[in-house]
């Protein structure tokens, strides 16, 4: 008996370590080996400082800005529901983890009965007491060809993944922030302007009705000047109500009102934004979290194939209880009485055990690399870079107005 129980203890030992995952292979990224050459492109010039290590402090350089994107990210609610789904997976591959270890119960239970003269076989009246005490494990599977290894790696790259989620969601918030503000610092000068501009339509149309009550300018004079008032006021309301819109937008991504000590903001003529310099190396584009994210998921997949193919096979639940017993809680561990069951069972269902499949789990990340490929291709180029909400020659029309 020791020793089928030695060579059973062996045999999981040895068979504990196997493991039916794939072996994962990263896809090689559909990109070019090098930086495209060619007059199109500008010269690739060494950074000052590594593009992945420039935080959004570093790369805005607006105050009003730097302080909008700092009151996002304390309440923006989006990232808050991101970084709490974290907590989710964290606590589920912890209790997917605790499968691999049996659980242990221990029991303790007495019990005194009194049994009156007329209800004993001796005729007399008398106590009896009874104590026990055991300690066992309850279906603990014998991990024998990985399975639950299996879907314990699935679940700690789902973790993984959700962490880069949060990542993602937190860098798409800055963006946010930073072409919302862009976008209502660029129709207040615009609103500025047409406002500048119907104050000289007016002045205009004024010196215009004059000149038509002494007969210098005609009546068609008079009224392309009272269009083109009507036409600016008409532009003003518009800016008016898009600088209300812009505001409302911003205050949606903040989670909370615009502060009320706003620092000045800078001009949308001076450098808001750091270049980033072209011919950076693609192997930039892998550390983006949005990627990552999509190669978790592939692994969790490939894990999930470990634990389905696991499912073919048999699968060992193992039950042992241990215990003493004594009708005298002092001699309970004396060795009056022991008692100890062991016992293996093997579920016949398969189905049950096989691991339900979610939906939405596989990402493809080469479609990722290609997009974002496509980007660095396309912001490379000379005067592609273009400012969100700036409009061209913004500053010219102003200027020019003035």
């Amino acid at each position: 008996m020791s020793k089928s129980l030695l060579s059973l203890a062996v045999a999981a030992f040895v068979l504990g370590g196997c493991s039916l995952i794939p072996d994962y292979q990263q896809p090689a990224a559909p990109v070019a080996g090098q930086y495209p050459q060619g007059p199109a492109y500008s010269s690739a010039q060494a950074p000052s400082q590594a593009a992945a290590e420039q935080g959004w402090k570093q790369f805005f350089h607006d105050p009003a800005l730097q302080q909008m994107i700092q009151v996002a990210l304390e309440n923006n609610r989006d990232l808050r529901v991101a970084a709490l789904n974290i907590d989710a997976y964290a606590a589920q591959y912890r209790i997917q983890r605790a499968d691999l270890f049996p659980v242990v119960t221990a029991n303790g239970s007495g019990s005194r009965q009194r049994l009156p003269a007329d209800a004993s076989t001796s005729g007399k009246a008398g106590i009896s007491s009874s104590y026990s005490a055991t300690v066992g494990i309850s279906a603990y599977e014998l991990d024998l060809f990985g399975r639950v290894r299996s879907l314990s790696e699935e679940a700690l790259q789902k973790y993984f993944s959700t962490e880069e989620a949060r990542r993602s969601t937190q860098i798409s918030l800055v963006a946010s922030v930073a072409n919302a503000y862009l976008t209502w610092q660029a129709d207040k000068e615009l609103l500025k302007l047409t406002q500048d501009t119907l104050g000289a339509f007016e002045e205009s149309y004024k010196l215009t009705a004059r000149s038509n009550e002494v007969g210098v300018a005609s009546a068609l004079d008079l009224a392309q000047s009272r269009t083109s008032v009507e036409n600016a006021r008409a532009q003003l309301a518009k800016y008016t109500r898009q600088v209300a819109q812009d505001e409302n937008s911003l205050v949606l991504l903040l989670g909370t009102g615009v502060p009320a000590n706003l620092q000045a903001a800078k001009p949308l003529s001076d450098d808001l934004l750091s270049d980033v310099p072209p011919g950076l190396p693609s192997d930039l584009l892998q550390r983006r979290p949005d990627i990552l994210q999509a190669e978790y998921n592939l692994k969790a997949a490939n894990a999930n194939i470990g634990a389905a193919r696991a499912a073919f096979f048999p699968s060992i639940s193992l039950t042992a209880n241990a215990g003493t017993l004594s009708p005298d809680l002092s001699g309970l561990f004396k060795g009056v009485g022991y008692l100890a069951v062991l016992a293996a069972d093997q579920p016949a269902n398969l189905q049950r055990r096989q691991p339900a499949r979610q939906p939405g789990l596989l990402e493809n990340p080469e479609r990722h690399r290609r997009g974002e490929l496509r980007e660095v291709h396309s912001n490379g180029l000379p005067g592609s870079r273009r400012r969100p909400g700036r409009p061209p020659d913004l500053h010219r029309a102003v200027a020019g107005a003035a």
